[in-house]
This record gives C-alpha cells, sequence and structure tokens, in this order.
C-alpha cells in the first residue's frame, strides 16, 4: 500500500518580504501620510492628493502587471518535459511506497498520461501488470494483468503512452517448428486500463509506439537459402493504437543481407541477419520518429511516415534526435571507446560534432537553431543547419570520478550546465553570466530556480540545492533523510520531473518517496 501523508490544515507561514517590498511599502506609506497633512491645508489639498493617488496606484499597478506576466511565463513553462512544480524552501513529503510495495515501481519509473501515472509491476513468478496510480497520492486506481513472462521466453513488457491510450509490447523467442520471435501488443484505455485491442506479430516482426501510433515493422517478402544471403523487402505501418488502421505505409527496396552474429541484440537469433525498430526521440521529449535498421540501412521515420534519413554502413548506424529536430548519426558497432557522432546539415551531407550532445533535462526551445555539444574541457554550439561552430567556450573546472555528472538546460534563451560545478552561459553568444562551483548535479527546475542534488563524499545522493537562475546565488537546500517516513539505508537515486513534475527519491531498501 502506499503511505500519504495528511497535512494540517494551517495558515501558510508569511513570506519574507523581499528590500523591494520593503521599499514598495515605504514609499505608499510616506504618500499617504502627505496626502493627510495636505488635507489640512486646502490651497494644496487637491493637487497633493492627486500626486499621491497617483503615485500609489503606480506603485501598485506596476507590480500586479508584473505579477500577471510572470504567473503567465510558469503556466506556459509548466507544459515543458521536466519542468518541476513550484518549489519552496520547505520542501515535504507527499507521499512514499515501501520497498516491498508493488506500486513502488510505477511511482519510480512509470510515465504521466493525462491524470494518471502508469506503469509496470512485476510480481512472483514472473507476472506483469500494468497499473494506472494517482499521480496527486498515489493510490492505485486499475490493474491490468498482461501475463507471465515464461510465455516470452523471458522477457519483459515495455508501456508507451500512445496518444489518449496506453501501449504496451513484449517481444520475445518462442519455440515451434522453426524458431523465431513473436511480438503481442495490449492497447489499454487509460481511465480504468481496460483492454480496448491486442494483437500478435510472428516471426521478423518488431514494432515501437512513437507519435501517437503504434508502428510496425516487418519482413514482407525474402529470397534465397537457409543460411543466406538473402534478399529481402520491409513494410513499415504506423496504425491508430485502438482501431489499427494504417495511418501511413512504407515499403523498402529490395535489401540484401546476410547472417549476422551479434551478442548485444538478444532477440536476434543464431544465422539470422539483423533488424530492429526502435523509437527515437529528442532530448527530454517523448518519442515521434522511430528507426528501423534492417542490416546495414538505416532509416528514421517521421510521425508522418516520411523517412526523414536514411544511412548505410556494415554493422549499420544509429540514430538519435538532437534540440530543435536535428539529426546525430554514429556507428552502431565501433571499435573505438567514444565513436565521433555526425551531424545531418540542410543540403543533406554530415558533418562530425566535437564532442557529444549535452543531455537536456529541460528545454523551452530557445535558440532553436543551435546544439550544443562537449568534450568535458570545452563547450560548443553549432548551428544545426549549417554544423558551422557558433561559439565555443571553456568550461572552468573538470570534475572526475564519482561526483561527476552532466546535464544542461536551455531556458529563456540562457544554457545553463552542470559539471558538478553550475554554470549560466548566453546561450546566443555563449557569454559566461554565472559560474557556482561545486553545485551539485543533475541539473532541474521550477522555472525561478535551478537544482540540483547535493551528495556525499562516494557520490551517493543525499539532498537538494536550489540557486537563483538570475545570478546563481544559493538561496535554499534541504536534506531529504529527516523527510522520509522511516529510518532506513542510504539513498541510491533522486530524479527532477520525471515522472511526476515533483522530486522523487529512492532508497537502496527500495522505498520511493515524492517530495514537493
Amino acid at each position: 500500500m502506499v503511505n500519504v501523508e495528511l497535512v494540517d490544515d494551517e495558515p501558510p507561514a508569511e513570506p519574507e518580504r523581499d528590500p523591494v517590498s520593503e521599499w514598495l511599502g515605504r514609499v505608499v506609506a510616506a504618500a499617504l501620510r502627505a496626502a493627510r497633512r495636505a488635507w489640512r491645508r486646502p490651497a494644496v489639498r487637491w493637487p497633493t492628493v492627486g500626486v499621491a493617488a497617483a503615485l500609489v496606484v503606480t506603485l501598485v499597478t506596476v507590480p500586479v502587471v508584473d505579477g500577471v506576466r510572470e504567473r503567465a511565463r510558469l503556466a506556459a513553462l509548466a507544459q515543458v518535459p521536466g519542468v518541476l512544480r513550484p518549489l519552496s524552501p520547505g520542501l515535504r513529503l507527499l507521499y512514499s511506497a515501501a520497498g516491498g510495495d508493488q506500486d513502488a515501481a510505477p511511482i519510480r519509473d512509470g510515465f504521466v498520461l493525462g491524470d494518471l501515472l502508469v506503469g509496470l509491476i512485476h510480481q512472483s513468478p514472473g507476472d506483469w501488470t500494468a497499473a494506472g496510480l494517482d499521480p496527486g497520492t498515489g493510490a492505485r486506481r486499475w490493474a491490468t494483468t498482461l501475463g507471465n513472462q515464461v510465455q516470452w521466453g523471458g522477457a519483459a513488457p515495455q508501456c508507451f503512452p500512445t496518444g489518449t491510450v496506453v501501449a504496451c509490447l513484449v517481444t520475445g523467442p518462442f519455440s515451434g517448428p522453426a524458431a523465431g520471435t513473436t511480438t503481442t501488443l495490449w492497447v489499454l484505455d487509460a481511465a480504468d486500463g481496460h483492454v480496448v485491442r491486442t494483437a500478435t506479430y510472428g516471426d521478423h516482426v518488431r514494432a515501437a509506439a512513437a507519435g501517437g501510433l503504434v508502428v510496425v515493422g516487418r519482413q514482407v517478402s525474402t529470397t534465397g537459402g537457409t543460411q543466406g544471403p538473402w534478399t529481402v523487402t520491409w513494410r513499415v505501418m504506423g496504425e491508430d493504437p485502438v482501431t489499427g488502421d494504417a495511418r501511413w505505409t512504407w515499403t523498402s527496396p529490395p535489401l540484401r543481407v546476410a547472417a549476422e552474429d551479434d551478442p548485444s541484440d538478444p532477440l536476434q537469433l543464431a544465422g539470422d541477419y539483423g533488424f530492429e525498430l526502435l523509437p527515437v526521440a529528442a532530448p527530454g521529449a517523448p518519442p515521434d520518429d522511430v528507426a528501423l535498421r534492417v542490416g546495414a540501412d538505416t532509416w528514421l521515420f517521421g510521425p508522418d511516415g516520411h523517412a526523414r534519413a536514411h544511412v548505410a554502413r556494415p554493422g549499420g548506424w544509429t540514430l538519435e534526435e538532437t534540440r530543435g529536430g536535428g539529426i546525430v548519426r554514429l556507428p552502431r558497432v565501433s571499435t573505438v571507446v567514444r565513436p565521433t557522432r555526425e551531424l545531418l546539415l540542410d543540403d543533406g551531407t554530415w558533418r562530425a560534432l566535437e564532442g557529444t550532445p549535452l543531455p537536456m533535462t529541460v528545454d523551452d526551445g530557445s535558440a532553436p537553431d543551435l546544439v550544443f555539444v562537449t568534450d568535458v574541457s570545452t563547450l560548443t554550439a553549432v548551428d544545426r543547419h549549417t554544423g558551422a561552430v557558433h561559439w565555443q567556450a571553456p568550461i572552468d573546472r573538470r570534475v572526475i570520478g564519482p561526483l561527476f555528472s552532466l546535464s544542461a538546460m536551455v531556458l529563456g534563451s540562457r544554457l545553463y550546465m552542470d559539471t558538478q560545478d553550475l554554470q549560466a552561459y548566453d546561450a546566443s553568444t555563449g557569454a559566461l553570466l554565472w559560474h557556482a562551483p561545486l553545485a551539485g548535479g543533475p541539473l532541474s527546475t521550477d522555472g525561478t530556480v535551478a537544482v540540483v542534488q547535493s551528495t556525499d563524499e562516494e557520490g551517493f545522493p543525499q539532498g537538494v540545492k536550489a540557486y537563483r537562475l538570475a545570478d546563481g546565488r544559493e538561496i535554499w537546500s534541504s536534506a531529504i533523510t529527516p523527510l522520509l517516513p522511516s529510518a532506513g539505508p542510504r539513498l541510491t537515486l533522486i530524479t527532477f520531473g520525471a515522472p511526476l513534475p515533483e522530486i522523487v527519491v529512492v532508497r537502496s531498501d527500495g522505498m520511493v518517496a515524492v517530495l514537493g
């Protein structure tokens, strides 16, 4: 069961007034005193009262207008994936689930769809259940049993938000006259968890959820001997998750493939060629695209089925998306520890990137034409259309070992980066705006403060710190352990904004807590 902490209905503590508010209060009080004195002198009564009234109206109206603008800004920002609900120094426990509680898994690993938190529960001895929880309390609303992993050859299902429904998929080996794989799909109503549709696909089929559709790729023809090589044709269809109707269809040209030995792919059978269909998403965003690899050829499809890119090399390519919708490729199999990523330019050519794209935790879409990459010592902004280096900046500090982290945010045309040091740059020029040494990481925000986790000497999380976005000044911190419902072992994970727009804490005994 989920432990829910009830909070007494007490009036909130009086917030500390900032210096500007104090000054405004003093000015308004002085204006009112002047108006009272002038009232006793008929000659200056009305001019003085008029000036005082105009001053009061101005001083009251300007903060009100600014407040309306700020509320509108925060409301728009709340729609950006990864942004937290408003935080304050008084963090408190919203609810928790013990390590043995089945509902701990959706809280830790699920996703929000509408007004539900949806995730998977693994029950002994191998049963899998999809569950919908109340994201505000953690209370379970529904549960739907999918089946036992024995029938899927030990494979585990995955569930995804797909439009307004939940799509759960599992691909596993099956035994029979001819060895192969089978893919099973369940489409669940998000409101109550009932099964809307099921489908089973045979061998040489892969499925993924992306762009609000269930995308299915299947081999539709093959010629060649039993040992290969073969000539194959694949068809990819974007299906309506509820009806199964095809929204778009694409068919490959005949492809020459040969048997591969790829230990990294547990679904590839010995003596078969390699193929996979994977969802692709920009950093911090839900997947809209899918990538199909068949042997050496890889395609990236947009949500409308348009082939955005096609690349070929022995072993295949892995295709990724950058912020702004840019496409990056890197070798799927490589003898190099850190293979070079290449950016697809508007003219159809590829250009090597001087580092790895920054992992974005929050991105409001400002400075949309720039891709930010780092080699840990240098930060580079690249024009995603031309590949030109827009600016470069040195990273002031290099932290290695258990304290190292790397994350970034783009917010209001500023780039905030965490390498344990916290730094803010002008996203357009690369000018360093402020630097907070050894702040912590990873990085998140509620729109007014930058939030990072603090760690102990071994790198384990222990608390939360908040820094002003304007100047990087630390304004509050909070230890986590005193907020938890019971004593226990050390913390192992603190996440911000995923799956909930809150702070989620995981302890080594499996306990999960939601703070806000």
